[in-house]
């Protein structure tokens, strides 16, 4: 037993297990692995030799060839750990007795003793059942047949100006924003709440199909469509609640709330955050360049405050701070669960990092942060002045919508303390169904549900390899239909969106670094096939010779490229890339036709994904085939038909024939009742050979509401209450 230990070896131990079982834990395996390396060690008496090496070699499984210097696993993964273990003692381990504690600087674990905590505060809109709620509240709900959907007289009456009395309980209460509609798929968040609190915009699935911008004053008056918002997304508010700056067609524009047309700010190729400060400029990641960019809210051109090129994907989600001194923002890292939130101050371009392990930060009028962990909701208090946290984390909100692919979330917060935000669909989660044509899809168990993305079916239809996100890992998971035994993990943690060769014996996959590919065995046993950037293969050509990927593209956002195929020997080698396509707008999904002779891919140059057709390896024209929205296209092998999904979530099709040499489409047409699961932008389905499909779906049980989102009032008291002043 190691020496000044005050608790047994069992005692510890069991903790431990107690540790590693909780949901914080349960499917992050390095940090398991990590964790009870460094407890056992420490309690066989082995504390001094926990060093860089010994993690990398010993418990990362680097060997003995790890070299800390040129591979900085040890200090990600012990990072990692530390903000585990935070999250859990803020949240499900809050009444534990012992708590194991990596200082930074070490990896010698300490052992803390706690004294039992009074459990904390559900910050759910269940838990808030049992308390006291003013008799207007109640009567406002048995009015409306005890339901929570409020209208918006309840809302009038809830966000008025007056300051609140002290002590009022939280209340909590899920709102129906869109009766007859639902929000649209975008990558950014769907919606913004005014600083004053007076009205909500947010990203409405538009009649016709892409998207637009609704505005719901919480007044007493109903939801207006904010005209010329086609294709917006990424809405945020002027300090003085008047205005909303957006995204839509390559521009960053604003709107007025009072009525009018939008007016164009600048040039944008994307829109990854944006926020407009007291100082009458907007800070916005405009490009997936490392950079952050300074837009006067009058319009002009976009200057760059912080440029970190030649990566990528860097600065995203930023917030001005008040009095325009500083911008917080997300260093996504392209893992965001594995990145921060930083500061950069203005003045003289310094940059702090305040909270690790973290993703979309908010600062608060309250004095507080809150910020997004695996889809789940963390406050503490924040030192405006010196820019520095206060404190531990608490839990103020389970089940938040987020995307751990693009490191946003679906919340606000407004400067009189309402919290609004959308609940994560199915929390979070998918189950894998397999369809035989024109049949009912069943669960493939015993598949559990779980982040799952990206399937694709193998060529002869018995396996699939399917994307499962794990607390911020994504790695390749390999299903064998025909046995019906359990997924099993295909690729290390890192890799994703599998493309199958046609003949089915290997797969071509998303690396860390490079685009790689493995022989169909399992394990996979990776291999480098390209190194050009952020590549995300999709498909290869029927003679097995091409390969047709997307490229990201810092200025164009993403082109579609291909590269041709051949072996040498047992190993698969790319050949010089090819650029197909190249546009200021998003192109994604190319997808080679049966006969090889031409392409299918989605573009955002409408201003709505949409699909679209061209000769490959020819000149020809470009034939658009979806309506209304549209992406994904799968073409099937034994019929002239097109599946593709629309921005709802519906599985369509159109028939198609070349007729003297040009493309042609008939009108679409339901493929499928099947209503897929909510992955955003990202591939939710796939179809054999045979016409079966394997879609993912919301587990059974679980219809998530997709128009209704929660307000929690008197928010800062809350935070009050639950975080102590030091």
């Amino acid at each position: 037993m190691p020496d000044g230990l005050v608790f047994g070896e069992d005692e510890v131990r069991q903790q431990l297990e107690v540790v590693l079982e909780s949901p914080n834990f349960r499917t992050a395996e390095r940090s398991k692995k990590l964790l009870r390396f460094v407890v056992e060690q420490t309690l066989a008496g082995n504390a001094e030799g926990l060093k860089e090496y010994t993690i990398g070699a010993e418990a990362l499984g680097r060997g003995e060839a790890f070299d800390p210097r040129i591979d900085a696993i040890a200090r990600v993964e012990v990072s990692r750990l530390r903000g585990r273990l935070e999250h859990y003692y803020a949240s499900t381990g809050a009444t534990d007795g012992i708590r194991f504690v990596l200082p930074r600087g070490g990896y010698v674990p300490l052992f803390e003793k706690l004294e039992p905590a009074a459990p904390a505060e559900n910050a759910s809109s269940n838990s808030q059942q049992a308390a006291p709620r003013p008799s207007w509240v109640w009567t406002a709900i048995l009015c409306l047949g005890c339901s929570v959907i409020v209208g918006a007289a309840t809302f009038a009456y809830l966000t008025r100006s007056t300051p609140p009395a002290p002590a009022h309980p939280p209340v909590s209460l899920d709102i129906e924003l869109l009766p007859q509609g639902e929000f649209a798929n975008v990558v950014g968040t769907q919606l913004a709440l005014a600083p004053n609190g007076s009205s909500v915009v947010f990203v409405a699935l538009a009649p016709g199909g892409g998207s637009e911008l609704q505005l719901r004053r919480l007044d007493g008056s109903g939801n207006v469509r904010l005209p010329g918002t086609d294709g917006a997304r990424g809405p945020f508010f002027s300090p003085d609640s008047e205005w909303v700056s957006f995204w839509s067609t390559g521009k960053l524009r604003k709107i007025a709330l009072t009525g009018g047309s939008p007016i164009t700010l600048c040039d944008a190729p994307d829109l990854l955050g944006g926020s407009w400060g007291e100082d009458g400029n907007i800070v916005a990641t405009l490009t997936t360049e490392a950079k952050l960019w300074k837009v006067p809210a009058g319009g002009g051109k976009p200057v760059p405050i912080l440029d970190a090129t030649p990566r990528i994907l860097r600065f995203l989600w930023p917030q001005v701070l008040p009095g325009a001194r500083a911008v917080m923002f997300s260093n996504f890292a392209l893992n965001p669960d594995a990145g921060s939130i930083e500061v950069l101050t203005l003045a003289d371009g310094k940059r702090y990092t305040v909270v690790q392990n973290a993703m979309f930060g908010r600062y608060l009028p309250s004095g507080h942060l809150v910020y997004i962990n695996q889809g789940s909701l963390y406050a503490l208090r924040f030192d405006i002045e010196k820019l520095q946290t206060l404190g531990s984390p608490v839990l103020v909100a389970s089940e938040v919508e987020f995307s751990p692919t693009f490191g946003y979330a679906h919340y606000d917060v407004s400067r009189n303390g309402t919290l609004v935000f959308r609940r994560r669909s199915a929390a979070g989660q998918f189950s894998l169904n397999l369809a035989p044509p024109g049949g009912t899809p069943n669960r493939i168990t015993p598949a559990p549900p779980g982040y799952w993305i990206w399937p694709k079916l193998s060529p002869n239809g018995h396996q699939a390899a399917v994307d499962r996100m794990d607390s911020g890992e994504r790695r390749i998971w390999m299903v064998d239909l025909a046995s019906k035994t359990a997924p099993v993990p295909f690729t290390p943690p890192g890799a994703g969106s599998a493309v199958w060769l046609p003949d089915g014996a290997a797969v071509i996959f998303q690396g860390n670094r490079s685009m790689e590919w493995s022989p169909n065995t399992i394990p996979a046993t990776p291999r480098t096939l390209l190194s050009a950037g952020v590549t995300i293969p999709w498909s290869v050509s029927p003679d097995g010779k091409r390969l047709a990927y997307s490229l990201l593209n810092p200025q164009t956002h993403f082109d579609l490229w291909t590269v041709p195929l051949s072996w040498s020997g047992s190993e698969l080698r790319a050949g010089t890339p090819e650029p197909f396509l190249t546009t200021p707008a998003v192109e994604t999904y190319p997808s080679f036709s049966p006969d090889g002779q031409w392409m299918a891919y989605v573009s955002l140059q409408s201003g709505a994904y949409e699909v679209y057709v061209k000769p490959f390896g020819r000149s020809g024209a470009e034939v658009q085939v979806s309506k209304g929205g549209g992406r994904l296209p799968i073409w099937l092998k034994r019929k002239r038909e097109i599946v593709y999904e629309t921005s709802d979530q519906k599985l369509m099709s159109v028939d198609w024939r070349v007729r003297n040499g040009a493309f042609e489409v008939g009108p679409p047409r339901s493929w499928s009742a099947t209503r897929l699961g909510d992955t955003g932008v990202l591939p939710n389905y796939d179809v054999a050979a045979n016409g079966a499909m394997l879609a993912l779906l919301p587990p059974v049980g679980l219809n998530p509401a997709r128009n209704q989102v929660t307000f929690r009032f008197h928010f800062f008291e809350e935070l009050e209450r639950r975080l102590p002043r030091p």
